[in-house]
């Protein structure tokens, strides 16, 4: 046994291998592995020159773009539509052409157009939810009387 601490600094080598060698890598995902042999049988052992994609684009980062402005909020939109409309009348008014008074009609009639939706969403708001309905409140009266719903 003249070779045992050659044979004992084998094992430690082996066993510092497998320790260490083996964590000092992240573990690659299972088939990372065959991705690899297949990049390395196509691109390599082929060489297939210039005309093949071997190697992998390069991602560019994102363009980073400013934050754009929070939108307005709805009562800056209703004024800004209460605006136009009074520009358009105005500007219709002052200067009675028919393109401006075309472009007041079809902006006032678009107005009347999304009051009456709001209107119609209203109605139905109270019929779902009677409790809504203030004209509930005062049901009716008996001469002098008035009873309220309780």
């Amino acid at each position: 046994m003249p070779n045992m601490p050659t044979k004992r600094w084998c094992s430690v080598l082996a066993a510092t291998y497998l320790v260490f060698g083996t964590t000092a890598h992240a573990a690659p995902e299972p088939g990372a592995a065959a991705a690899d042999d297949a990049d390395r049988l196509y691109c390599l052992e082929r060489k297939l020159g210039t005309w093949f994609y071997c190697r992998k684009p390069k991602t560019e980062p994102p363009e980073q773009t400013a934050p754009s402005p929070a939108p307005p909020t709805a009562a800056a939109r209703l004024e800004a539509i209460t605006a136009q409309l009074r520009e358009l009348k105005a500007k219709a008014i002052l200067e009675p052409s028919t393109e401006n008074v075309i472009a007041y009609i079809r902006f006032q009639r678009a107005q009347l157009d999304r009051s009456s939706m709001f209107s119609d969403v209203w109605q139905r708001a109270l019929w779902q939810g009677p409790e809504l309905d203030y004209t509930l409140e005062l049901i009716a009266y008996r001469g002098s009387e008035l009873h309220t719903r309780s």
